[in-house]
C-alpha cells in the first residue's frame, strides 16, 4: 500500500505543476473564511457559549447541515482528486491542495448511499484546527450565520453512521456537526472497501 501512496503524492505533484494557474478558491473568499474562522476563534468563552457559534450552512443532498467556522479553515472549489484503490465508495481519494495532500471525503455519498456523488455546484471545506488535516465535498455552500447553542436540539432519525458527528439541529433544520468529532474519527480516513472512482477524476 505504501507503493500506490508514493505514486499518487507523485502524480498530485505533477498535477499541481500543470495546474499552477487555477486557483481552488479566489484570495478574497479565502481572506473572508480566514477572517470568520478567527473572529469565531477569539470571542470569548462565555459569549460563545451564550450565542453559539458561527457556522458555515451548506446542503448535502435534501438537508441542511453547519459546520462550526472554528474547523473550517477554506471554503474552495471542488478539485481533481486521485482515487485511492481497494477504499470505500465515499472515501473519494486525496487531493493536492496549498501544498499538502488531503485525503476528500464525498459527505453526499456518506450520508445519502447515492454514489452519484456530489452535485456541480460542489464545494470542498478543508478542515482542521491548526493546519488543514481533511478536506469534505459538499453539495453546496450557502452562507455564514451564528447559530444559538440553547436552540439545538436531539434528532430523532440520523444518516447512516453520522451519529457521533452531531451536535444538534436548528429550529430551521439545519442539522449541525461536531468539527472535533469528524477529525478524530478514524473511519473518515482511507479504509477497505468498495471503490468505483477513477483516477484523476474531478470531483462533482
Amino acid at each position: 500500500m505504501s507503493e500506490v501512496f508514493a505514486e499518487i503524492r507523485r502524480r498530485l505533484q505533477r498535477m499541481a505543476v500543470a495546474s499552477d494557474h487555477r486557483a481552488l478558491a479566489s484570495d478574497a473568499s479565502r481572506r473572508r473564511v480566514l477572517e470568520l474562522r478567527a473572529q469565531a476563534l477569539a470571542r470569548p468563552a462565555e459569549a460563545a457559549s451564550e450565542e453559539g457559534p458561527q457556522v458555515v450552512r451548506f446542503a448535502v443532498g435534501r438537508d441542511r447541515y453547519a459546520l462550526p467556522m472554528g474547523w473550517v479553515r477554506e471554503v474552495a472549489r471542488a478539485p481533481i482528486v486521485t482515487a485511492v484503490p481497494g477504499t470505500s465508495a465515499w472515501f473519494r481519494g486525496v487531493c493536492h491542495h496549498r501544498g499538502e495532500v488531503l485525503a476528500v471525503v464525498d459527505l453526499h455519498r456518506l450520508f445519502t448511499q447515492d454514489l452519484a456523488g456530489a452535485s456541480e455546484q460542489a464545494r470542498l471545506l478543508v478542515l482542521g484546527d491548526t493546519r488543514a488535516e481533511l478536506a469534505v465535498l459538499v453539495d453546496e455552500v450557502f452562507d455564514f450565520v451564528r447559530v444559538s447553542a440553547r436552540a439545538l436540539r436531539s434528532l430523532d432519525g440520523t444518516p447512516v453512521g453520522a451519529a457521533d458527528w452531531i451536535l444538534g439541529m436548528t429550529p430551521d433544520g439545519t442539522i449541525v456537526l461536531d468539527g472535533r468529532a469528524l477529525l478524530t474519527d478514524p473511519r473518515l480516513f482511507a479504509e477497505p472497501g468498495d471503490s468505483r472512482d477513477h483516477e484523476g477524476t474531478r470531483a462533482t
